[in-house]
Order: structure tokens, then C-alpha cells, then sequence
């Protein structure tokens, strides 16, 4: 009867500090998972910023393209070089709007795993 007793009171001890050790990893787990999840929602804040910066620089640059072949002036060398300037930059500034929005839809993608909890 007593190495019964000492039987269950050991089982009784290893389980109790098994579940102590795991819920220690898990609460360690947990709290990472949740400062991943911030630093992610902090990243998809700029990357929204970012974004909408980028979109008014577009819209500016292409009002001032507008603007400009609505005068009507006669094109000269260097309005010529200005506007192919201008192109140029319309065309980084939307791979950059591009670039940005996949960045943000791949957050927010990874974001939606997270969310899940």
C-alpha cells in the first residue's frame, strides 16, 4: 500500500511540473505571437503612410502633366526633356505605389494569420 502511495505521488509530481513547463512555454509563445502582431499593425501604419504619400506625389505630378500639355505652348527642347523628366518620375513613383500596396496586402495578409487567436 505505501508504493502505491508513493507511485501516485510521484505520477502526481511529474505531471504537475510538466504542466507547469508547458505553461510557461506557452505563455512565452503567446506573448511573442502578440508583440509580432503589434510590430506588424506598427509596420502596416507606415506602410499606409507611405502610401498615401506616394499617391498625393502621383496625383500632384500628373495634375502638373495635365496642366502642362493643356497650355498649348509650343514644345521646345527643354519642355521636352522636362515632360520625358516628368514621365520618368510618374512611372517610379507608381512602381513605388506599386511596391507599397503589395507590401501592405502581403501585411496584411500575414497580419490575418495572427488575428486568428
Amino acid at each position: 500500500m505505501a508504493k502505491m502511495n508513493l507511485f501516485h505521488a510521484q505520477r502526481n509530481l511529474y505531471i504537475s511540473g510538466f504542466s507547469l513547463i508547458l505553461l510557461i512555454v506557452l505563455r512565452r509563445n503567446v506573448a511573442r505571437l502578440l508583440s509580432e502582431v503589434e510590430t506588424g499593425k506598427k509596420d502596416e501604419d507606415k506602410v499606409n503612410q507611405e502610401h498615401k504619400e506616394l499617391r498625393e506625389t502621383l496625383e500632384d505630378k500628373s495634375k502638373e502633366l495635365s496642366e502642362r500639355s493643356e497650355e498649348g505652348k509650343t514644345e521646345t527642347k527643354t519642355e521636352t526633356k522636362d515632360e520625358d523628366k516628368m514621365n520618368q518620375e510618374l512611372k517610379e513613383l507608381r512602381e513605388a505605389l506599386e511596391d507599397k500596396s503589395k507590401k501592405l496586402s502581403e501585411q496584411s495578409e500575414g497580419a490575418a494569420k495572427y488575428d486568428t487567436f
